[in-house]
């Protein structure tokens, strides 16, 4: 019949979260710390839950603090209203063993995260700075290529100022030759003229 309504109670009391659990333990054992409270496991919540609510009698959840024996105490059973500096709770040697071994494993989970954290962290700022570096890269290259460009801008002027003024020079040069020709036909012209006029004037003496 026990066995029956500790499977009832337990039934009940796996439908609330952790959390819930938690803060029930707190209220129902004041004298154990956050940090001892926040230890158990979710299964060792429900059997603690599970047995205080069994000495309550009651399946709803424990709003006050609950009387738990405690080894040594006068009539084997003290009030938990408070959590006295001289007055210890009695922890089995096993569960002492099992805290420890939770916290280790919680420490050694806290540390394992914090390390994947720093080490999420180390990628960000390694992808942070090659994307710094490839950015400062593209500028540059930019920045070389805009100069080659106007460099090559100046150049084509220099050689198209090069080819009008060698066009120029070529044009000149033809005009004069044109000139010297157009000078030298003349030339031979009145040659020709004055050498028609002297034998005709000696044909006239004759």
């Amino acid at each position: 019949m026990d066995v029956e309504r500790r499977v009832e109670f337990r039934r009940i009391v796996i439908k609330d979260d952790t959390e819930r659990l938690r803060a029930e333990l707190k209220r129902a054992r004041p004298q154990l710390t956050e940090a001892e409270v926040n230890v158990f496991t979710r299964e060792e919540l429900v059997e603690e839950i599970t047995d205080l609510r069994l000495r309550t009698g009651d399946t709803r959840a424990i709003r006050n603090p609950i009387d738990v024996p405690v080894e040594g105490a006068v009539g084997g059973v003290i009030p938990e209203v408070g959590r006295p500096v001289e007055v210890m709770p009695h922890v089995e040697p096993t569960q002492a063993l099992m805290q420890m071994m939770l916290i280790m494993k919680r420490e050694e989970g806290d540390k394992e995260t914090r390390r994947i954290e720093e080490d999420r962290r180390r990628v960000e700022l390694e992808e942070k700075r090659i994307q710094l570096e490839r950015e400062k890269e593209e500028k540059r290259l930019e920045r070389e290529e805009k100069r080659a460009e106007e460099e090559r801008k100046i150049r084509r002027e220099e050689l198209l100022a090069l080819q009008l003024k060698e066009e120029k020079r070529l044009e000149l040069e033809r005009e004069k030759e044109e000139k010297r020709m157009q000078f030298e036909r003349e030339r031979v012209e009145e040659e020709r003229k004055l050498r028609r006029e002297e034998i005709l004037a000696q044909q006239r003496n004759k």
